[in-house]
């Protein structure tokens, strides 16, 4: 019986714009992480409260 692969992590380098000095963070995220479960992983790393807005930019 053949196991299902194991899913691969991305180093995800996020970064607050227009802020002096530079907020940023990097993450690992699992490759099959949705945006959903992205979206957490910012709330939690940058200590937000669902408060700040975010958009992803996807390159």
């Amino acid at each position: 019986m053949e196991q299902d692969p194991q899913p691969e992590a991305y180093l995800v380098h996020v970064w607050i714009r227009e802020i002096h000095p530079m907020l940023w963070r990097r993450f690992l995220v699992r490759s099959d992480c949705t945006l959903a479960d992205l979206h957490v992983v910012l709330q939690i790393g940058f200590d937000w409260t669902d408060f700040h807005l975010h958009r992803f930019r996807i390159r």
